[in-house]
């Protein structure tokens, strides 16, 4: 019969819900923070909430969460390194941005018009209303 987080918070106090963890987290070597109990206490107080884990005994139950809240943590996005963008970008976009740019004042151009205005241009250029030539021509100042 398996066993989950619901099964132990409507068969068990919170105490000896606490209890159960401490004891799984104390056979893995682990300490039982105030993080785990927070975020424990939370679950006991709002059972519909709590993970969906099962396991078989209590125990393994408490020590599958452990272990997927400490992969958790540490692979958190705040600890991620980004990969770079395997996209290439289109070199008219560069001619298009700067052609704007040298003939505005670097002031009065905040990021999102500059990127409202990069994604414009780029769109009228893809759809055929802006060929290279006028966008090079806009470049030259003509």
């Amino acid at each position: 019969m398996s066993v989950t987080f619901d099964d132990l918070i409507k068969s068990s106090s919170e105490k000896e819900f606490l209890q159960i963890f401490q004891k799984a987290f104390s056979y893995l070597d682990q300490s039982l923070l105030e993080a785990h109990r927070t975020i424990l206490v939370a679950c006991y107080q709002n059972p519909g909430l709590s993970p969906t884990l099962k396991s078989s005994t209590p125990e393994a139950l408490a020590q599958s969460w452990l272990k997927k809240y400490c992969d958790s943590y540490e692979r958190r996005i705040s600890r991620r390194v980004s990969q770079p963008p395997g996209t290439i970008a289109d070199p008219i976009v560069n001619t298009i941005i700067n052609a704007r740019i040298n003939y505005s004042s670097p002031l009065t151009l905040s990021e999102e018009f500059s990127a409202a205005l990069r994604h414009a241009l780029l769109r009228r250029y893809r759809k055929g209303r802006s060929t290279s030539k006028q966008v090079l021509n806009l470049q030259a100042g003509l």
